[in-house]
């Protein structure tokens, strides 16, 4: 059986998983508040170490944020967890328990999980796009995750955009969910959740104004990345992809946009079919990649 581990920034997902795919033991160790590595690590070694005195494990497999070598587990940039770069779980777990132990960047983690039995099953070319607080992503080549040369693959956050003040920002801060709380909230003069915001799209011009405009540059950069990568799909994950009007409204301006780029759009755009779970799933495919 495998044990799977989602590390995020608020909380610590384990799942034991058995050789059909089946979850037999799922449990979330919440922090209450960001915490260290140190921390981490603690919280770590005394949830696996209960995990494998009830559950016969023969391997580890993590989802981290963060810029991870899949070989050596050697986590560069930025994580939501303060040091992170100063603990290499993989090591770590794997000396401490003497068993196989294999990681991979969370988004990573989440294509896979559509790659292997999601919304991108039998694709050989895909991107996923993560909107979440900011963007983020992965790609797959010929059936594989591509990590790039320096593992910054799918990381189209970090793209630039031009707004129409001459700023010019990355992808996250321009198109992602807080960019459209705190545009809704310049334009109003008071707040709402991003679901709240959806919900009003019809009746409060802001919340209208606000949505096209995060709309019209998530649909330049999926048109910017459809044009480079020739892609069989785009798989749109983050919570606001379960919400049809947003998956409409994309659908719709990216056949406006390419028609007016001359470009003929055969991508599919789907949402992502896994949701909370879609981290763990992944890692559970991590030693079949």
């Amino acid at each position: 059986m495998k044990l799977c581990i989602d590390i995020g920034g608020m909380s610590c997902k384990f799942a034991v998983f058995d050789e059909r795919q089946r979850v037999i033991f799922k449990t979330n160790a919440k922090y209450g508040q960001l915490i260290d590595y140190i921390k981490l690590e603690k919280l770590l070694f005394e949830n696996v170490e209960l995990i494998i005195k009830e559950h016969q494990i023969d391997s580890i497999c993590i989802a981290t944020p963060g810029i991870i070598d899949p070989e050596t587990g050697q986590m560069t940039g930025i994580s939501a967890i303060e040091g992170q770069t100063n603990f290499n779980s993989k090591t770590a777990l794997a000396e401490k328990f003497n068993l196989p132990v294999f990681i991979e960047n969370d988004a990573n983690c989440a294509a896979i999980a559509e790659l292997r039995a999601g919304a991108a099953i039998n694709s050989k070319n895909a991107v996923f796009i993560v909107v979440g607080t900011g963007v983020g992503g992965a790609l797959v080549v010929n059936n594989s995750l591509y990590h790039g040369s320096f593992l910054r693959a799918g990381e189209f956050g970090g793209a630039l955009y031009l707004n129409n003040q001459d700023e010019v920002k990355n992808y996250s801060a321009a198109a992602g969910m807080n960019f459209l709380q705190n545009y809704y909230k310049s334009l109003a003069k008071s707040s709402k959740s991003g679901e709240e915001i959806y919900d009003s799209y019809h009746t409060d011009q802001f919340a209208k104004q606000a949505i096209d405009t995060q709309i019209s540059r998530l649909a330049n950069l999926i048109l910017f990345l459809a044009t480079t990568l020739d892609p069989d799909v785009v798989v749109i994950g983050g919570g606001i992809s379960a919400n049809q009007l947003f998956m409409d409204l994309l659908q719709t301006e990216l056949q406006t946009i390419s028609k007016l780029a001359d470009f003929e759009f055969k991508t599919k755009i789907k949402k992502a079919l896994f949701e909370n779970d879609a981290n763990l799933l992944g890692a559970y495919f991590l030693n079949e990649e």
